[in-house]
């Protein structure tokens, strides 16, 4: 296969997965949220972000390194994916008995712990799912990635609404997601082996330990950094659950929710072109580096700050059409949300980079300001002013992640030409005062959301051969 067809293969299949994924999810989430009501919903996803927080310890770090790895060495797929499956498997071992004791010792009622137990083991089990993926992400097969996240999210769908249908509780939803989660994972495993995507796993020289220590010693960066990224996305629906109730962290959950579904767009261009970055950053051509960093920084400029501000505008009809008026309360708690959605688009970019060039320790630093200042603001802004207050501290994280990865990778990876940071703050602001201005009317913010890309065009921020050049990176050949 040419290397033209395979990169527009797995655009289309990474683009049509990704899209079939997160609509399901979403979806899901949707249902669960208007069968379940605010208060059995809030202590559904109160329980998902406490068992969340433990589950990290053994996803986003071991997955980024499974694709980069397997990106680079082809051939050593197999063994790579074994290697990470066992280690995974101790963590996982572990952390089931970790969460539920620490939700008891954090004085949770009886009930909360087994929904904390109960969601620990959907969230292990579909982690595992997620590391399949990864394997075929480094090998550029995402179509075959798309069919395994794309049948795990239908089952994800089935079980969990058919659960609540049957017993209306909560933990029989949580146990329906974890069941169809390991039914996903033995179904995709067999499925994998059998077509020969992953070649045959080999023993390594000098036994498990030298196997599995190579890949401690660089996961545990990439681990306190995605611990520290979860704490900061978690610790709000956590803090709420303790000190508002449940019913309002239901309304913060859907809010928080539809803010994460707009995250796909980033992670769908970064989950295409991570493998690409991860050989330019072992490569010589530093000038060709540069020039393909330059390109991707104005490219998200241009996405995140419309995105933004529809979010802001539309946020009022987003909450009625997914949630129903009973969640009116969330279109508030979305709207004051919508401004920290500019500066996470952003650091997709960044984190990714970062990670594609071993700089995973020099973003640590970043991450542990970021959480350290999410839990400060939750712990002043909660307790007084609630969903609310837990929104305003998500943007205040974002932004904080934003400048600290901007600086590190301005610094290390790439410099970013201060002439053009400058003209697109000054789009931005334009754009952003506009919408502002107009007092949340939807033609006026939709207005304001459209002007921004004339103005990037008139800054000279864009150019005619930007959509050239993406084509040229996404043809480079290993």
């Amino acid at each position: 296969m040419s290397e033209l067809h395979r990169v527009r293969r797995n655009i289309v299949s990474k683009f049509a997965g990704e899209a079939l994924v997160r609509g399901l999810g979403a979806l899901t989430f949707f249902c669960l949220a208007r069968l379940m009501g605010a208060g059995d919903f809030g202590a559904y996803v109160a329980a998902l972000a406490f068992a969340g927080v433990f589950v990290v310890f053994h996803e986003a770090g071991l997955h980024f390194l499974l694709a980069r790895e397997v990106a680079r060495r082809h051939a050593a797929a197999g063994t790579y994916t074994r290697q990470v499956a066992i280690l995974k498997g101790i963590v996982s071992a572990a952390i089931l008995v970790a969460a539920p004791a620490a939700a008891w010792g954090a004085g949770m009622e009886p009930g909360m712990v087994r929904l904390v137990l109960l969601a620990t083991v959907a969230l292990n089990a579909a982690s595992f799912v997620e590391m399949l993926g990864a394997a075929l992400q480094g090998l550029e097969r995402m179509d075959a990635e798309a069919v395994i996240r794309g049948g795990h999210k239908a089952a994800q769908f089935l079980l969990p609404i058919g659960a609540w249908l049957l017993a209306r509780r909560a933990g029989w939803v949580l146990a329906a997601q974890a069941a169809a989660s390991i039914v996903a994972l033995a179904v995709a495993y067999g499925w994998t082996r059998g077509r020969g995507f992953l070649p045959a796993a080999r023993r390594s020289p000098g036994g498990f330990r030298r196997s599995i220590m190579p890949w401690l010693a660089e996961v545990w960066p990439l681990t306190a950094v995605a611990v520290c990224m979860t704490l900061a996305a978690r610790v709000d629906v956590i803090f709420l659950s303790r000190f508002r109730g449940m019913a309002e962290t239901g309304l913060y959950g859907a809010a928080s929710r539809l803010f994460e579904l707009t995250q796909v767009l980033p992670a769908l261009l970064m989950g295409v072109l991570f493998p690409v970055l991860s050989r330019l950053a072992v490569g010589d051509d530093g000038a060709r580096r540069d020039r393909t960093y330059e390109r991707l920084f104005r490219w998200f400029a241009v996405l995140a700050v419309p995105a933004a501000v529809l979010l802001y505008a539309w946020s009022g009809p987003i909450i009625r059409v997914c949630y129903g008026a009973a969640y009116g309360d969330s279109a508030g708690i979305l709207r004051v949300l919508a401004p920290a959605m500019g500066f996470s688009f952003m650091g997709y970019l960044f984190i990714n980079a970062l990670i594609a060039s071993d700089r995973q320790t020099t973003f640590l630093a970043v991450t542990v300001v970021g959480c350290t200042a999410n839990i400060v603001a939750n712990l002043l802004l909660v307790p007084a002013y609630g969903a609310s207050g837990a929104a305003w501290a998500r943007v205040l994280t974002e932004a904080v992640f934003f400048a600290g990865g901007l600086a590190v990778f301005h610094r290390i990876v790439s410099r970013v030409p201060v002439g053009l940071l400058t003209r697109v703050l000054l789009a931005s602001a334009v754009s952003v005062g506009a919408a502002w201005a107009a007092g949340g009317s939807l033609i006026g913010g939709t207005l304001a959301a459209l002007a921004y890309l004339p103005i990037l065009w008139l800054l000279r921020v864009i150019a005619a051969d930007d959509l050239a050049f993406g084509l040229r990176l996404l043809r480079s050949r290993r």
